[in-house]
């Protein structure tokens, strides 16, 4: 998934997206998952706790820049839109995203392709 993340601050729901692929795909590189139409109920169960739990310790752990270069169906900001400057400082500590600047000045046939468009509230 390519999305284009507009009014974006510092990041928040990039972090998000991070976050939900993480919790989707941790200690699943490869993103097959067990096939566990065989199990008993009580087995169903227990993976179901597992996976769980290691959605909610990826949720935990600290902020870091993530590399996906190697996984073709993780999520990619194609570029973003903020003008406040102190927000795209924090943003650019953490994300390496074109920043478009201006909404009111972007020409949308200047814009990368995307499936996606994000915006966070209350700027727009």
């Amino acid at each position: 998934m390519r999305y284009f993340s507009l009014f974006s601050g510092i990041g928040g729901f990039e972090l998000g997206i991070q976050r939900a692929y993480v919790g989707i795909t941790d200690g699943d590189k490869n993103g097959s998952r067990e096939k566990d139409t065989e199990r008993n109920d009580a087995g169903r169960q227990r993976l179901e706790s597992k996976e769980r739990k290691r959605a909610h310790d990826a949720l935990r752990r600290p902020v870091e820049l993530l590399d996906w270069s190697d996984d073709p169906r993780a999520p990619r900001c194609v570029g973003y839109s903020e003008i406040d400057k102190h927000a795209i400082r924090i943003y650019e500590k953490y994300f390496k995203h074109t920043n478009y600047g201006d909404i009111r000045k972007i020409k949308s046939r200047n814009l990368p392709d995307f499936d996606l468009l994000i915006g966070g509230f209350p700027c727009q």
